[in-house]
């Protein structure tokens, strides 16, 4: 499973703890196993257009993209035990239920995948207590 951050095309982070959902097991169970999704997680599936919540215990917002990975639709409050097709969509982002993000202001614009591993690339440990307090202050100002 990949790791890293989802963020906007302006560089702002928008869910720093995002895993993306590449093989065949970890989509079956896709959320299964969880009680909930913290607020700055996100769970992206790749080249899929339909999810479902039967099993689950708690609400999404269901997030589509397009090829481009452009925000082409958001379903809010997607109910335990309900199937979601999105037929425009390339893959899909589940997040918590009641997401503070203005997602539905954001139609059209294009979300980015930063790898985990492609945050320190290239720098020496004495670089990553910095970036870890600058990336805190960008997540505190989205949250705002």
């Amino acid at each position: 499973m990949k790791q890293g951050a989802l963020c906007r095309a302006n560089g702002r982070v928008i869910w720093p703890d995002t895993k993306i959902l590449t093989n065949y097991p970890s989509r079956l169970l896709g959320l299964l196993c969880y009680r909930g999704i913290p607020a700055h997680s996100a769970y992206w599936f790749p080249k899929c257009h339909s999810i479902h919540t039967y099993g689950m215990r708690f609400s999404l917002d269901v997030i589509a993209l397009n090829r481009e990975q452009q925000i082409c639709q958001v379903t809010r409050n997607v109910q335990p035990n309900q199937v979601v097709r999105i037929a425009q969509a390339d893959s899909l982002i589940e997040v918590s239920a009641g997401c503070f993000q203005p997602l539905e202001r954001w139609l059209g614009e294009t979300l980015i995948f930063i790898h985990k591993d492609e945050c320190y690339e290239n720098r020496d440990s004495t670089d990553l207590s910095s970036d870890f307090s600058s990336s805190n202050r960008v997540y505190e100002q989205t949250t705002e």
